[in-house]
């Protein structure tokens, strides 16, 4: 073209397409963000699941193998596999702990970054809305197990997903929404009670009973279709002589319905504001952090500040709610919120009440309706709308410090403190008996991966004991035993007692836990033991 020849013109986009790819924009950042401060403090006091799934992963070679299918969590392990695969091809000495445990870091903050997305596009303003996705990023709850390995996380993004697509502007999608409440709940079973949520946003979109009853019966075909084929699927590849219905109720021999409805309260509310802000001050004050000490000095000034604005700009007043009319958004957020809140609460409130992990499929549910609060009362355009960004500033600090710091050390995890110090000595063949392979002994065993665990069998009684002694030893292995190995043993009678006793040359202690690792040898010709205590 020639320089003199008039200029072509310049594509623009419309507005609306621009103002969504900003916000499109705007989230990533906030996830980067996240992420990034996700990586600089991993959690190392592991919930006993991650590293469950760990050990699980590693040790299955083939990803179609159906032991990587449990009821409660019917994909997480298998795409763990896959992701773990994926990754060594790269790096082959990863392990699978680190992809699973960077991997939820990655989605947690992207969940944090869809719900920016979402308030910012039906609510307004960068600061309200960054506010709320921060005080859902830095919770005590979300930060601690995003920055570990465990399956809430892609369950409950796959939840603020439908969250997304049920709040869309335009018509419902409830097959969409179908399809994000299917992958949550094959990542956890526990996220079935977004079913109530679901349903109320549905109902509340459609214009006529028509449609509605046509959005319900859709979400539910898909959700329920895509969910019950996978189980099914699932089921029929486990090993036979366990009912269908006994397969998916599996739970934990220590998990139970708690009917002391007392104890039940109190639990529930120190569960839930667990979720929002916790603590571990012994650690704080018996191993100062710089940085955690730092973060809480950061704390006391944000909370003078903002003490002092409230008084001078007496900013407590709240003002008065909109009128009805005005706010179809908050009202929507309302009926979604407490309809997802509601069955949560109602569930755990008998089932381990005092356990937190669970009570984050709720929490985006908590930060929904705080926005909606916020919204009626004039936010974002007004003071309110700083209130967000100044509770996750105040909330983020005071989790660093008091939490998030010690649990990122070793020695805030016993089973892991141990297993660090017995990497030394279990340096060349070495063998560990067990009598109950618990979540203290998996921490044990996947940080020494070249141990080999046996378990003693209570029913091949003393003698069975002696021959498994006996061939450790002589193929040149140093045999351990821990204390359910003991218990075991002292169990079988007086003999099996004496001769487990004959044989312990070294005990390693770790108080906190309350776990004993015991180092054998060849039992002495008069039967008695000499013991080196080691703490």
């Amino acid at each position: 073209m020639s320089p003199l020849s008039p200029s072509e013109p310049v594509l623009q986009l419309p507005p609306d397409q621009l103002r969504s790819r900003r916000r499109a924009a705007e989230a990533a950042a906030l996830g980067v963000a996240v992420f990034a401060v996700y990586l600089l403090f991993p959690i190392r006091n592991h919930y006993w699941d991650g590293v469950g799934f760990a050990l699980q992963i590693e040790a299955t070679a083939d990803p179609g193998d159906p032991a990587l299918l449990h009821p409660n969590h019917l994909v997480y392990t298998l795409a763990g596999r896959l992701a773990y695969g994926a990754v060594r091809t790269v790096f082959p000495e990863v392990r699978a702990l680190a992809v699973l445990q960077y991997l939820n870091m990655a989605l947690a903050a992207a969940t944090a970054g869809i719900l920016y997305g979402l308030f910012r596009r039906h609510a307004g303003g960068p600061v309200f809305a960054g506010g709320l996705a921060a005080l859902f990023a830095f919770s005590a709850g979300w930060w601690r197990f995003g920055a570990d390995a465990g399956a809430y996380v892609p369950s409950v993004l796959g939840l603020v997903l439908g969250l997304a697509v049920l709040l869309r502007s335009g018509p419902p999608a409830p097959v969409r929404l179908g399809l994000c409440h299917a992958a949550a709940m094959l990542f956890h079973e526990l996220a079935v009670g977004f079913l109530p949520a679901a349903v109320c946003g549905l109902t509340a979109r459609a214009e006529t009973p028509a449609r509605r009853w046509r959005s319900v019966a859709l979400y539910l075909a898909t959700a329920g279709g895509v969910t019950g084929a996978a189980y099914l699927a699932a089921y029929g590849r486990q090993p036979g002589g366990t009912s269908l219905w006994t397969w998916l109720t599996y739970h934990s021999p220590d998990s139970a319905f708690s009917w002391d409805l007392g104890r039940n309260l109190v639990l529930t509310v120190q569960s839930n504001v667990r979720l929002l802000v916790n603590s571990r001050p012994g650690d704080v004050f018996r191993h100062p952090d710089p940085v955690s000490l730092a973060a809480l000095a950061l704390f006391a000034v944000a909370l003078g500040w903002v003490i002092v604005t409230l008084i001078r700009r007496r900013a407590w007043r709240l003002p008065p709610p909109a009128p009805a009319g005005g706010f179809s958004v908050a009202a929507l957020w309302v009926r979604v919120g407490v309809a997802w809140l509601i069955p949560y609460l109602a569930f755990l409130f008998v089932w381990l009440p005092g356990n937190t992990f669970y009570r984050l499929f709720y929490l985006p549910a908590l930060i929904l309706l705080l926005g909606a609060w916020l919204l009626r009362r004039g936010a974002p355009a007004a003071g309110l709308g700083r209130l967000p960004l100044a509770a996750a500033v105040l909330v983020g600090l005071f989790n660093l410090g008091f939490f998030i710091v010690p649990c990122a050390q070793v020695r805030s995890n016993p089973p892991l403190a141990l297993a660090v110090r017995m990497q030394g000595r279990w340096s060349g063949p070495t063998t560990v008996g067990y009598g109950d392979f618990n979540p203290d002994n998996w921490t044990l065993r996947y940080f020494n991966p070249a141990t080999l665990w046996v378990a003693v069998d209570p029913g091949g009684g003393l003698d069975g004991f002696r021959r498994l002694l006996a061939g450790q030893q002589r193929e040149g292995r140093t045999v351990w035993l821990d204390s359910s190995a003991v218990r075991t043993l002292k169990a079988m009678g007086p003999e099996a007692a004496a001769f487990t006793a004959a044989c312990i040359k070294e005990e390693m202690a770790q108080d906190r836990m309350g776990t004993r690792l015991y180092r054998l040898g060849p039992p002495p010709a008069n039967g008695s033991g000499v013991v080196e205590s080691i703490r």
